[in-house]
């Protein structure tokens, strides 16, 4: 039987659920040979017409090379580890981006960290790793940090 993954792409915010994510998407890649993309969706410069635009572009510009350096260091640490690794900038709003990055590069395995918001915190600000699983065009793991400071991964 050959591979079951070849590539997988990992979503990241950089927060603590991500980071998790990040690390099952790394040893899954591990195991299975494959490589792993690590994509961030970076929304577009906004517009600020009462805003001095050259102020505006400038800190667009140091938190998408932060994003950036970011998506490099991960990248690196994880060929360090034996692992194909690459990190990549989209842009656009995150479900829809990764959704169509995932797509057009041939993803076999998407994975996602989740909050695991409930009830009213979850209908107002909405789950991303939600709309990843609804539109996406492969398998997607899900993984929640357990108490313990693990995670809990979940295929859906």
């Amino acid at each position: 039987m050959g591979r079951l993954f070849h590539r997988i792409f990992c979503a990241t915010d950089f927060s603590e659920p991500a980071e998790h994510a990040w690390q099952v998407a790394e040893n899954l890649a591990s195991v299975h040979r494959a490589e792993v993309v690590l994509v961030h969706a970076f929304v577009e410069m906004p517009t600020y017409p009462e805003v001095a635009t050259g102020q505006v572009h400038a800190v667009w510009e140091e938190q998408r090379r932060w994003v950036q350096q970011a998506l490099d260091q991960r990248a690196a640490a994880a060929e360090a580890r034996g692992v194909g690794a690459r990190g990549v900038i989209l842009t656009g709003p995150p479900a829809e981006a990764v959704v169509d990055a995932a797509a057009r590069d041939g993803a076999d395995l998407l994975v996602v960290g989740t909050h695991g918001r409930t009830g009213l915190e979850r209908v107002l600000i909405g789950s991303v790793a939600e709309r990843i699983v609804r539109a996406a065009p492969c398998p997607v793991l899900v993984v929640r940090p357990t108490k313990s400071g693990g995670s809990s991964a979940g295929a859906a």
